[in-house]
């Protein structure tokens, strides 16, 4: 079979098929059905295919794809190996974590407003007394939780004051206060105005 090397501008016809039987009007010749495509450029490929493994893009390249072996979906059972983080809100029906789940933890030895993206609070009021703040509740998910702990066993001398935002409440009032050495408060809140102790 002979090859033709194409030069110049070429213009694709909008058909590509067996032409009718009459000479010359077969636009193309030659068994097309085993090539992969490998040549054509600005097709993405993909050089890693792994079983059930998600496709993501590299560096932000359409056409640069790869397969995350660590992250794979078989049609009902999303695997991921490895750390997750992100920000936002996510709702799930259930999860089941096979492995250590790790927490946001942050630790406090003055008065500060706790983070959006708190979950653990470690106190140390070796240095004297002092507040931790709640964010306005309605910046929180429903049901989002603090657990905040005296982890110097310090709170009996020098009390920690746990203060909702504004009028918001803890339990119908605006704040509580931490005085048990190595005690702890485990707040949730409705992502409206309250806090509740769990």
């Amino acid at each position: 079979m002979a090859h033709n090397t194409l030069s110049g501008n070429i213009i694709a016809p909008s058909y590509f098929g067996p032409g009718d039987g009459i000479l010359g009007t077969n636009i193309l010749s030659g068994n097309l059905s085993t090539s992969d495509g490998a040549s054509v450029i600005n097709v993405p490929r993909l050089s890693n295919a792994t079983d059930n493994s998600l496709i993501t893009n590299v560096g932000g390249d359409a056409n640069n794809l790869t397969c995350e072996s660590n992250l794979t979906f078989d049609g009902s059972k999303l695997t991921i190996a490895g750390n997750i983080s992100g920000s936002g809100q996510a709702q799930f029906g259930s999860i089941q974590i096979a492995g250590g789940l790790n927490l946001n933890r942050r630790t406090l030895s003055s008065t500060a407003t706790a983070s959006v993206n708190d979950y653990f609070i470690g106190l140390n009021s070796t240095g004297g007394a002092f507040e931790v703040r709640l964010p306005n509740a309605a910046t929180l998910t429903n049901g989002q939780t603090y657990v905040i702990k005296d982890e110097a066993g310090t709170a009996k001398n020098n009390n920690i004051t746990i203060l909702a935002y504004g009028s918001q409440t803890i339990d119908g009032t605006n704040s509580v206060v931490l005085e048990s050495p190595y005690g702890a408060f485990s707040l949730y809140c409705n992502g409206v105005d309250k806090f509740f102790v769990y």
